[in-house]
């Protein structure tokens, strides 16, 4: 009787170890799946997140590089106005030194001229007084 009882009780130890080896092996195998599936599931949204960066990228690229091409002709347009200006600064004051130098040149021959024709009214003076006092003599 102790040894039916001993091949129960092993029988019984047995199936329960086979029970539980079958569960710990289904239990294992649906964590596997499941690792395998978020796996999965980790891996599409990683793609996804790919995807999203690699248009926001485009996308940015495709700003920058427009608005650096605008920069740049902008800088270009600048220094060409900037070049103007100073090419326009220059030519007025050659103007203004221009200006002065006759403005200058227009005084000093006004100056001049008044001189000469003060000479010339004295000289015209004497003359006619020289002129009338021969005239005078000669009418004597």
């Amino acid at each position: 009787m102790i040894e039916t009882i001993h091949e129960v009780e092993n029988a019984k130890l047995y199936e329960m170890t086979n029970d539980h080896s079958s569960k710990r092996e289904e239990t294992k195998n649906k964590n596997v799946e499941e690792l395998e599936s978020m796996k999965h599931e980790l891996i599409k949204k990683i793609e996804d997140l790919d995807k999203e960066f690699e248009v926001h990228f485009n996308k940015y690229e495709a700003d920058t590089d427009t608005k650096a091409k605008d920069y740049k002709s902008l800088l270009t347009k600048s220094q060409q106005t900037s070049q103007e200006i100073s090419d326009y600064t220059k030519k007025i004051n050659i103007l203004k030194e221009q200006h002065h130098y006759w403005q200058l040149k227009s005084q000093q021959n006004l100056h001049e001229c008044k001189d000469r024709n003060e000479k010339l009214a004295m000289e015209k003076t004497k003359i006619m007084k020289h002129y009338h006092d021969l005239k005078q003599k000669m009418s004597r």
